[in-house]
C-alpha cells in the first residue's frame, strides 16, 4: 500500500512538471495535433505543446483503474512526441531533448517486463525512479523551450 501511495506521489511530480511548463496556450487531455506552419519556431512550439500534453497525459494515468498497459502506452506516446521534437529543435536545446529522450527510453525499458499489478509492485522502486527521471527531464526541456516559444 505504501509503495502505491509513493507511486501516486511520482505521478503528482509529473503533473507538477507539466504545470510548471504551461504557457498561455492550454491543451486538453489526449495528444495534441496542430497544423505545422511554415515557421520553424512555430513548428517547435507546436511540438513542445505536444510533448507537454503527453507529459500531462502520463501524469493522469490511473494505473489502478487502467492497468499497466495504459502506463506503457502513455510512455510510448511521449516517446513519439519527443522523437518528433528532436528533428526540429535548435542545437541550443539538444542536450535537454536528449535528456528527456533518455529518460523516456529508460522508462520504456523499466516497464517492458511489467505485465500485471504484482510485477508492478515488485518493481515499483524502479518505475518510480524512471517516472521521476521523466518529470525532471521534461521540466528542464520545457523550461528551455519556453525561451523559444
Amino acid at each position: 500500500m505504501l509503495k502505491l501511495i509513493t507511486f501516486g506521489f511520482v505521478v503528482c511530480l509529473l503533473a507538477i512538471a507539466a504545470a510548471c511548463s504551461d504557457d498561455d496556450e492550454k491543451t486538453s487531455g489526449g495528444s495534441t495535433t496542430q497544423a505545422k506552419t511554415a515557421s520553424p519556431a512555430a513548428s517547435v512550439c507546436a511540438q513542445k505543446d505536444a510533448v507537454d500534453a503527453a507529459v500531462s497525459d502520463l501524469a493522469n494515468v490511473d494505473v489502478r483503474a487502467e492497468g499497466t498497459n495504459a502506463l506503457k502506452e502513455s510512455v510510448d506516446n511521449l516517446k513519439t512526441e519527443v522523437d518528433d521534437l528532436k528533428s526540429s529543435v535548435s542545437s541550443d536545446v539538444k542536450d535537454e531533448v536528449d535528456g528527456l529522450d533518455k529518460a523516456v527510453s529508460d522508462a520504456q525499458d523499466t516497464l517492458s517486463g511489467i505485465n500485471d499489478d504484482s510485477t508492478l509492485n515488485q518493481r515499483i522502486d524502479a518505475v518510480q525512479s524512471a517516472l521521476t527521471g521523466i518529470a525532471t527531464a521534461s521540466t528542464t526541456l520545457l523550461s528551455a523551450l519556453d525561451k523559444e516559444c
